[in-house]
């Protein structure tokens, strides 16, 4: 399960939940760990010798994790130094003074531009690659950035580069010009207009409840942040502070936040390099035992401005010296008391940073999953609470694009000053946006899994699809003549706004469904003419059913150890999680029931897998024609959408899949026969393609359908739900199918040309 908002989007992570870069704590197995959890894991970036350290153990456990080496422990050869405690904690270094509490985040890459050369075809379905290390990012005190730190981490890798306590302006072009994205945390309103005016992609509100540096004078996290997020717009704003379990996490989300960001609950963690000393005191701690003072930075000779205390729990030198800042800071004596004590043992190297929210620690957590319990009690009391929690399927589940990122498309495309820009959420892995200027409407792509060189060879066909008198959407050019651009690291494509609604199948009467069918059938004989010859026949290899079936085995095993594990969850952290478990246990179990129907289905037709053979006719398609690819007014399609699937398939596969997704709810529910039959019929008036052909290629339709796992990949594997309802649904269309074969055979037959 996911919590999807406008930040998890922006980053390309599960869960709105990100890791304080804590200078001393955060290192990089806490910052592994939290990403390869699903949040977004931040290393506290204090000297060259620290990331000397803590950078390879970062990069190295991400990368065994994106391989499938689920281990969150650092690996052989990267480990810290002797004197160093994992899991239960590490002593930082005696000169660790830029490590106090920090805070910043990261973004999804996409891949390099890679133009294919004038003579390949670039039409072909090429996915970026898969498995890549989870994104995850370093956090900087601004004040304290040594030269060449910042490039250190850009270079490594790093996705996005959070700035506290200070002016960010001399890095923002440096991170930017790195395809990562500039995190900014704010602790006033001031500051906060000022990270907006920088192009900020993601702002951090920070209460004066939270743990370690903070404003002198702030203001709590339930006033300061509804202000942000007010003030900032479209920009991502993340809550700081007093925020220690995924009830602070719902709080945050219900003040209009789009994740938080959480430093003393991930200090009490196995991978945390806090000093035992400092665990121990986490979790015996109280919010009404800390406070805010600058003495133990007088008395450390940290060099903070007065403008920021620290939040800490008691310790001796703050009492020794409370109210006393002058005189401790004319004091050569207290600093060298404090080192000697430090020395001997009697105190740890760092205060206790700790928050308001301390006292819900309770036990130490594995960083991953903590990530996870926090994400499934946020959606719980969210639910309780009466709101609507976030998924990755409903509408609302795309995020705004960034004030700056409209900008800069608007000026790439020369489309005017931007006037307002909304989400266009319709489909379930599109990312798209409706643009308004003084010139027009216009809508924006983010290309998400194909190639650049594949959609821009099928932007350059459109125009002469227009001519031809299909109604496409006419592609914008930047001034170098480009169809996509490319900021932050994604591909941006823009195209002018066409009108009208996706239609829903049910709404077509039997004359719009014949227009439609003949439609297509004059869009594919444009294709054939307008496109590279098409072999008239391709190979087709029906998925195997013993594989589908091991595939679903796996699956089945998965589920029930995901239930297995909620209960456990529930057991091993809080009574409260025990009952999220349970609900956690009920998904489980409903995708574990589907897996079930769908093994026992697959072994009853097993035996009935189509032939491998040569399928024809085959032509140029659009690859994906269904209701959220069109747009219609009247029963009159004007709109054909999303191109970027464009390739040479069989005919017949290609429209069967458009009528078994338009005629059925979007493949929920019965097939409509009747309109099935008048969708084929105008297709057959322009495409020479016989009953037997149509027949054959329905039986391959089903055949995908009960062989089809790549729902359960999407969900257990990539840690994706925005598919789960295909998943459940599907299966109930499948069962319809399966026992109205004849009955399906029998339409197609009978459908006149």
């Amino acid at each position: 399960m996911a919590l999807t908002t406008a930040f998890t989007e922006l980053l390309g992570v599960r869960h709105p939940i990100v890791l304080a870069p804590m200078g001393g704590s955060a290192g990089g197995a806490l910052a592994a760990a939290v990403s390869a959890g699903g949040g977004l894991g931040l290393l506290g970036a204090g000297d060259h010798a620290w990331l000397d350290r803590e950078l390879p153990i970062l990069t190295t456990a991400l990368h065994h994790n994106a391989a499938g080496l689920r281990d969150s422990r650092a690996p052989a050869g990267a480990q810290p130094p002797s004197g160093a405690h994992l899991p239960t904690g590490a002593q930082a270094p005696s000169d660790a003074r830029p490590f106090s509490d920090t805070r910043p985040f990261p973004e999804t890459r996409a891949p390099s531009d890679t133009r294919a050369p004038s003579d390949t075809r670039p039409f072909s379905d090429t996915r970026a690659p898969s498995g890549a290390p989870a994104p995850w990012g370093a956090g900087f005190l601004t004040w304290a950035i040594e030269p060449g730190l910042v490039e250190r981490v850009l270079e490594h890798g790093a996705r996005a580069v959070m700035f506290s306590f200070g002016d960010p302006a001399p890095w923002v072009r440096m991170v930017h010009a790195a395809d990562a994205l500039v995190i900014v945390q704010v602790t006033d309103l001031d500051e906060a207009r000022q990270a907006v005016e920088l192009g900020a992609d993601v702002i951090v509100a920070q209460g004066t409840e939270a743990g370690g540096h903070g404003a002198r004078r702030g203001r709590s996290v339930l006033s300061f942040v509804p202000l942000v997020v007010d003030l900032a717009g479209p920009t991502p704003v993340l809550a700081a502070g007093g925020i220690g379990d995924g009830r602070g996490l719902a709080a945050a989300l219900a003040l209009g936040a789009d994740g938080a960001l959480l430093g003393t609950r991930f200090q009490a963690t196995p991978e945390s390099l806090a000093h035992p000393m400092i665990i121990a005191a986490l979790l015996a701690g109280r919010g009404a035992d800390t406070e805010r003072s600058s003495v133990l930075d007088v008395v450390r000779g940290s060099a903070w401005s007065p403008k920021y205390t620290a939040r800490t729990l008691a310790h001796p030198h703050l009492d020794r010296w409370r109210d006393r800042e002058p005189e401790a800071a004319a004091s050569t004596q207290a600093q060298q008391d404090y080192r000697n004590d430090v020395e001997r043992g009697a105190i740890p190297p760092l205060p206790v940073w700790a928050g308001e929210a301390v006292d819900l620690i309770t036990e130490l957590v594995p960083a991953a999953c903590l990530v996870e319990s926090l994400s499934l009690e946020a959606e719980q009391y969210l639910s309780r609470a009466g709101a609507r929690p976030p998924r990755a399927s409903d509408a609302d589940r795309f995020p705004p694009l960034p004030g700056r990122v409209q900008a800069e498309i608007a000026e790439c495309f020369r489309l005017g000053r931007v006037a307002e820009c909304q989400a266009a959420p319709a489909g379930v892995m599109n990312l798209n946006w409706r643009l308004s200027t003084g010139n027009g409407r216009f809508a924006v792509k983010r290309l998400t899994d194909r190639s650049p060189a594949a959609f821009r060879a099928a932007q350059d066909l459109l125009p002469r699809l227009a001519e031809a008198g299909f109604p496409v959407p006419a592609p914008l050019r930047t001034a170098s003549g480009d169809t996509l651009q490319k900021i932050n690291g994604f591909w941006y494509a823009v195209s002018t706004w066409l009108p009208g609604t996706h239609p829903a199948g049910a709404d077509l009467d039997l004359g719009a469904c014949t227009a439609l069918g003949d439609l297509i059938g004059r869009l594919h004989l444009a294709l054939a003419d307008l496109c590279p010859p098409a072999p008239p026949s391709l190979p087709d290899v029906p998925p195997d059913a013993a594989q589908a079936r091991a595939e679903l085995a796996r699956y089945a095993q998965i589920a029930a150890d995901h239930a297995s594990r909620a209960l456990n969850l529930g057991a091993e952290t809080t009574s409260r999680a025990l009952k999220l478990g349970a609900e956690t246990t009920s998904r489980a179990l409903e995708f574990g029931a589907e897996i079930a129907r769908r093994r026992e289905l697959l072994n009853r037709v097993a035996d009935q897998r189509p032939p491998d053979q040569n399928v024809s006719p085959c032509g140029w398609t659009h690859g994906d024609l269904q209701p959220f690819n069109l747009l219609a007014e009247n029963g009159l399609v004007t709109g054909i959408l999303d191109w970027d699937r464009l390739d040479v398939r069989p005919y017949g596969l290609e429209v069967m899949r458009t009528a078994t997704i338009m005629f059925s709810d979007g493949g929920r529910t019965a097939l409509d026969l009747d309109r099935t039959a008048a969708f084929i019929h105008g297709y057959r008036a322009q495409i020479p393609i016989t009953s037997g052909q149509l027949v054959d290629a329905a039986e391959r339709r089903w055949w995908t359908l009960a062989t089809e796992t790549w729902q359960l990949q999407r969900h257990y594997d990539a840690g994706d739900t925005s598919c789960d309802h295909l998943f459940l649904t599907r299966g109930t269309f499948l069962r319809w199918w399966t026992s109205h074969r004849q009955q399906v055979q029998k339409t197609l037959s009978a459908v006149n040309h």
